[in-house]
C-alpha cells in the first residue's frame, strides 16, 4: 500500500513539483512538473499562490505535501563545541545560536542537526543550526493554508541537498561530466536517455575514490544556494540574491532589448563564452561574451563564499555541480567550472536505501530541490526541519480518508483473526477441561469408591476427619515441617546459615549445611528442638570449609508421620 508524496519547489520563475508513490522499501517518482508564475505587477507571493493553487490541481490524488523555505530567509550557522556529550551540546546550543545571529530568540524557530565528524582538524563536537523568524516561518505556511492544505515540513532548501558521492576514477570522471544534464518532460515522468553516473556504474567503473568536498551551486531566477556538501552531505551554505534574472537584465542591457526578449535569447540561443565555445556567428559570440561578463558579480559572491570556508575548515573546494532552473543554460557550467578553476561533479540522489521502480530515470537539474524535499521525506530520517514551537505540524484525517478501504479491509481482517483466536482458545480450555474431570473423576473413586465431580462435594468429603473413614492426614506435613524449621533457626543478624542439603523422610530428617562457628551449631539445635514433633537431634561431625565456614550434619528423629 503505498501513498503519494509531493515535494514542492516555490521558485520566483516557476513551481517545480515532483510527486513520489512511496511503499514499503519502495518508491517511485509518479509525476514531474513545472508551474510557471506569471509576470505581473502583483506581489510574488501572490503569483506564487496563484501558481501554486494550478499546480496543486495537476497533483494526482490526494496526497502528503513537503516543502522549503528558501535559504535568504533564514541564517545559517555552523558552531563548534569542545565537548562531545550529546544532551550538554543540545543544551547549550540556544545560547551560542543567540550570540550569532541579530533576532532575539524568542523571535525566531530554530532548529539543527549534527555534522557526523568533525573537519578540518576540529574537536569535539560540529553542528548546522538554522534559525528564521516566526513571520518569514508563519507566511510561508499561509501560503499552502490559503490553498487548503499544510505542508507537514518545512525544510531548510539549502541544507536538504543530500547526494552520493562517487568513486570513479578521474579521467573517466571527467569525460562523463562532460555531458549535458539530462533534461526531462515537464508534464510527466517519460523515458529520458542514461545519465552519464548511470552508465558508468553500469559499466562497474567504480572502486577509486573520488573527491569528498564539493560545491553545489543551486542558481534560480532570483536567488542562488551556494553548498558545501562534504561527503555528500551539507555542513556549510550560503544564498546570494542573484540568479537568472540578472544575467537576462545584464543581456537586455548590452543589446537594448526588454526584458521578455533578452530571456526567451538567453534560454533558446544564448551559450556563456567557454574554452569549447565556437560560435556560429557575430551575434552569437557578443551574446555568449555578455553572459559571460554578467556572470561577475554572482563570481564574486561564490569566491567569497570559498574563501570563507576555505579559512575557517582548511578545506579546499575543488569539485562543482550545478543545478537549478538555470542549470539548462548552455555554457553555464562550462563557464563556471573555468571561472573558480573547478572539476565538474556528478550527482547522485540519496535515497537512503529505498529501492526504486527500474522504470524511473533521473529528473532533469531544475527539479533538484523538489526532488530533494520528496526523497527526504520519503527517506523519513531527520533533516532540519522549522515546523517547531507554535509552527509545529498537527496531522488531519486526509491520509485516513484516502485509505478508509484500505484501512476497514484491515480492520475486519484483524475482527476476523481475533473471533478465530477466541475459538481456538476456547476449545483449548473445553478440552483441558474435561481432562481435568477425567482426572478428579479416577480420583475421587480411588479416595472415596465411587465417582465425584462436584467441586463443592469434594471439598467437603476432604474436610471430614479419620473417624469417618477417611484417610488419615497428617497434622504436619513436609511442606510444613521445612516451614517450622525456617521460623526456628536463629535470625540472619546472629547467625550466618547455609542450608545444602534437606532430607525429611517418615519420623526421621537429615540437615547438612555451612555455618558459621561451631556455637552457631549448637544454637542452632536448641532452636530446632523447640519444634513438637523433634523427639532427638544428633549432632555428625563438624569440619572447617573454605572461608573460616563450619560445615556439619544433623540427623533428627521425628514422631511426625
Amino acid at each position: 500500500m503505498s501513498h503519494l508524496i509531493t515535494g514542492i519547489d516555490l521558485g520566483s520563475h516557476s513551481l517545480k513539483f515532483v510527486c513520489i508513490d512511496a511503499g514499503f522499501r519502495k518508491a517511485k517518482v509518479r509525476v514531474a512538473f513545472e508551474q510557471p508564475v506569471e509576470l505581473g505587477p502583483d506581489a510574488l507571493d501572490v503569483r506564487q499562490a496563484r501558481a501554486l493553487a494550478a499546480g496543486l490541481d495537476r497533483v494526482p490524488g490526494e496526497m502528503t505535501c513537503h516543502a522549503a523555505i528558501g535559504g535568504d530567509r533564514l541564517a545559517v550557522r555552523r558552531l563548534q563545541f569542545p565537548i562531545a556529550e550529546p544532551r550538554k551540546v543540545e543544551a547549550a546550543i540556544p545560547f551560542e545560536l543567540e550570540g550569532e545571529i541579530v533576532q532575539p530568540l524568542e523571535d525566531v524557530v530554530f532548529d539543527y542537526e549534527f555534522l557526523p565528524r568533525a573537519t578540518g582538524g576540529e574537536k569535539g563536537t560540529s553542528v548546522l543550526a538554522v534559525a528564521a523568524t516566526r513571520a518569514d516561518v508563519g507566511g510561508a505556511l499561509e501560503l499552502f493554508k490559503a490553498q487548503g492544505i499544510e505542508p507537514r515540513t518545512l525544510y531548510a532548501a539549502p541544507l536538504i541537498y543530500r547526494y552520493v558521492e562517487p568513486s570513479l576514477p578521474e579521467q573517466v570522471l571527467g569525460q562523463a561530466l562532460a555531458l549535458d544534464p539530462v533534461e526531462r518532460d515537464d508534464t510527466l515522468v517519460s523515458a529520458a536517455p542514461e545519465p552519464p553516473m548511470a552508465a558508468l556504474h553500469k559499466a562497474g567503473l567504480n572502486g577509486i575514490e573520488g573527491a569528498k568536498v564539493r560545491l553545489l551551486i543551486d542558481m534560480g531566477a532570483a536567488r542562488t544556494n551556494l553548498v558545501i556538501l562534504e561527503d555528500g552531505r551539507p555542513t556549510f551554505s550560503r544564498t546570494v540574491l542573484r540568479g537568472g534574472n540578472q544575467i537576462t537584465e545584464t543581456l537586455a542591457t548590452a543589446f537594448g532589448a526588454t526584458f521578455e526578449q533578452a530571456e526567451e535569447a538567453r534560454r533558446t540561443r544564448g551559450t556563456v563564452s567557454h574554452a569549447g565555445f565556437q560560435p556560429q556567428d557575430s551575434v552569437a559570440a557578443g551574446m555568449g561574451e555578455a553572459l559571460r561578463a554578467a556572470l561577475t558579480p554572482l563570481l564574486r559572491d561564490i569566491r567569497q563564499t570559498l574563501a570563507s570556508y576555505s579559512s575557517l575548515y582548511h578545506q579546499p573546494v575543488k569539485r562543482l555541480s550545478l543545478v537549478g532552473g538555470c542549470a539548462a543554460q548552455s555554457g553555464l557550467f562550462e563557464a563556471l567550472c573555468e571561472e573558480l578553476d573547478m572539476q565538474p561533479a556528478p550527482l547522485e540522489l540519496d535515497r537512503g536505501g529505498v529501492q526504486v521502480e527500474p522504470d524511473d530515470t533521473p529528473l532533469s537539474a531544475k527539479f533538484a530541490l523538489a526532488e530533494a524535499v520528496a526523497w527526504a521525506a520519503v527517506r523519513g530520517s531527520r533533516h532540519i526541519d522549522l515546523r517547531r514551537g507554535p509552527f509545529v505540524y498537527r496531522a488531519s484525517f486526509s491520509i485516513v480518508r484516502q485509505k478508509a478501504w484500505h484501512l476497514a479491509a484491515l480492520a475486519a481482517a484483524v475482527l476476523i483473526s481475533v473471533v478465530l483466536d477466541g475459538a481456538m482458545a476456547y476449545a483449548r480450555l473445553h478440552q483441558e477441561s474435561e481432562k481435568l474431570e477425567a482426572e478428579l473423576e479416577k480420583a475421587t473413586t480411588e479416595l472415596f469408591g465411587r465417582p465425584d465431580t462436584d467441586a463443592d462435594s469434594v471439598a467437603l468429603l476432604l474436610k471430614r476427619g479419620f473417624r469417618e473413614e477417611m484417610p488419615p492426614i497428617p497434622s504436619l506435613t513436609a511442606y510444613d515441617l521445612v516451614n517450622e524449621i525456617s521460623r526456628r533457626v536463629p535470625a540472619k543478624d546472629k547467625i550466618t546459615l547455609d542450608i545444602q542439603q534437606l532430607d525429611i523422610r517418615p519420623k526421621k530428617i537429615f540437615i547438612k549445611g555451612a555455618i558459621d562457628s561451631v556455637a552457631s551449631v549448637d544454637e542452632m539445635v536448641v532452636a530446632l528442638k523447640e519444634i513438637k514433633c523433634f523427639e532427638e537431634i544428633s549432632k555428625g561431625a563438624i569440619t572447617e570449609v573454605s572461608g573460616g565456614q563450619k560445615q556439619f550434619t544433623l540427623n533428627v528423629k521425628s514422631t511426625c508421620p
